[in-house]
């Protein structure tokens, strides 16, 4: 029995020091994800009305849209959409952008259809941001749309 007890504890103590290190489960920080080379796909949209979560659940045809940036400070995105009758509709954009030192980028458009400003697009440390507002002066709705994509 005295074994069995020198067993146990010498298990417990293997296991409470060697133990997994402390980045596994951290947030990776913004500086380390890369800008180019990757394809950001889309993975989480959250739309919020006057401060109220509205429980979006993207389609699966929303979330194949990607953003990709190019060494040569291109960048081209592919936005999907469900249309009117529900069949899957691809946009594709192209233009150039600038990044800053915080890691926002400003996108200039120079072709493709269905085209939106997007002046809060960034790297984050959850992935790529894209926040979209909309807004009704009247009414004073205002409506964000935040899309998050990942590599």
């Amino acid at each position: 029995m005295k074994k069995l007890s020198v067993l146990i504890l010498a298990t417990i103590f293997i296991f409470a020091t060697t133990s997994c290190s402390n980045d596994d489960n951290e947030t990776k920080k913004e500086e380390e994800f890369p800008t180019t080379g990757v394809v950001w796909k889309l993975q989480t949209v959250v739309v919020e009305t006057n401060g109220e979560n509205q429980n979006y659940v993207a389609t699966d045809c929303e979330l194949e849209s990607t953003v990709e940036f190019k060494a040569d400070k291109t960048f081209s995105r592919k936005l999907n959409i469900n249309a009117d009758g529900g069949e899957c509709s691809s946009f594709i954009q192209s233009g150039t952008y600038t990044e800053d030192e915080s890691r926002v980028f400003t996108l200039t458009y120079t072709e493709g259809e269905n085209v939106r400003d997007s002046e809060t697009i960034r790297i984050s440390s959850r992935g790529l941001e894209e926040l979209v507002v909309d807004g009704d002066a009247a009414t004073g709705e205002i409506t964000g749309t935040l899309y998050t994509y990942k590599f």
